[in-house]
């Protein structure tokens, strides 16, 4: 009973200290770098983002000692397939799950420690964020790292265990008040050299935001040098300075369909910028930034060919029976078809040959 009781102590005491313990191989100060990765989600076919591999390539060159992610790193099956509606049927943890393995499996080619916010493709309803807390530990959380801190918050609408709404669409520009009451305490605590707080949604672009009030006044005093966003759009890349605290956004996306292209001009402009992430070396007093991009030479999204083929006039839309035939011509659809007329000419010909005889 005596060891129970110690080993019940112990775990308690890792769960309390949890959020603000510093990991072992980090308690020394010294000179260290880590990389921000923003919106890296695959699409709606729940594979990941064919720009992943050169991504991860560029990041593994500059062998940082830590990655973190802001948010909207996996697609999520977000809208259960309907884009449009402001609630969905809930999605399929099962494959939510899937496609973090599969992302996890790639970010463990970096070899380091990769930390994480969520964006509305990450948690938006209680099973995904179930299964958030599964794999990643509860938000708001404080990283120490070589001296420094990682302030971990969460933009995205965090359902509480007893609800069972799903919310799709992005929430205005404000943290929860549980959110925004954690990281004030959390400013009140500045033995650290630096911090930096994480979150996706850029809650800084609007200058009416409760932000520039509730939070911004005890950034510097809280010993805040940066704060790093990964949303994407309306651009891939932006920054602001304000009172000698950074806040700059770093975005990439997958691959856009030409028609989309066409067909939307906002689409165009983003897709005309460079896919970028962030890359931050902190030695002593002194932390940089640098902005790095990908896809320059490898995607044929710059070559001019491209970009006329974007400006072309979108194809009409497809109505009356063309439009089942498009709905119907797919592979999977295909195959449901030939294997639901397979069946019925099986049970035809068996039910023909059970009254011949």
């Amino acid at each position: 009973m005596r060891l129970r009781r110690l080993g019940l102590s112990l775990a308690l005491t890792g769960v309390l200290a949890g959020r603000t313990a510093a990991q072992p191989d980090s308690a020394v100060k010294r000179p260290f770098s880590f990389a921000v990765l923003g919106h890296i989600r695959g699409d709606r076919d729940h594979l990941l983002n064919p720009k992943l591999g050169e991504l991860l390539e560029h990041v593994r060159a500059l062998h940082p000692d830590f990655v973190v992610l802001t948010g909207d790193n996996v697609w999520g099956d977000l809208f259960g397939g309907r884009a449009t509606e402001r609630t969905a049927a809930l999605p399929d943890t099962a494959i939510v799950r899937r496609e973090w393995e599969q992302l996890d499996s790639a970010l463990a080619t970096l070899h380091v420690p990769v930390y994480r916010v969520p964006g509305n493709h990450d948690i938006s309803d209680l099973g995904t964020k179930r299964v958030w807390w599964q794999r990643y530990g509860p938000l708001p959380r404080v990283v120490e790292r070589y001296g420094s801190r990682l302030l971990l918050v969460s933009s995205a609408w965090i359902p509480a265990d007893n609800d069972t709404v799903r919310r799709i669409v992005t929430r205005p520009p404000a943290l929860d008040s549980a959110e925004t009451e954690w990281l004030q305490a959390q400013l009140g605590r500045s033995q650290w050299d630096h911090s930096f707080v994480f979150m996706h949604h850029l809650i800084w672009w609007d200058s009416t935001a409760s932000w520039w009030k509730d939070i911004h006044p005890r950034l510097r005093p809280g010993g805040v040098r940066a704060v790093f966003s990964g949303d994407y759009g309306p651009l891939k890349f932006s920054h602001l300075s304000r009172d000698s605290v950074l806040y700059v956004q770093g975005s990439m996306e997958g691959i856009m369909k030409l028609n989309t292209l066409r067909a939307i001009p906002t689409s165009r402009v983003l897709s005309a910028q460079f896919d970028n992430f962030l890359f931050v070396r902190v030695n002593g007093p002194a932390v940089s930034l640098e902005v790095k991009t990908l896809g320059e030479w490898s995607s044929p999204q710059y070559e001019p060919a491209f970009f006329q083929a974007t400006l072309e006039p979108p194809p009409p839309p497809v109505t009356g029976w063309r439009k089942w035939v498009a709905y119907l011509m797919t592979p999977r659809k295909l195959a449901a078809l030939g294997g639901f007329a397979l069946a019925a000419f099986l049970a035809g010909w068996t039910l023909g040959r059970q009254k011949r005889r």
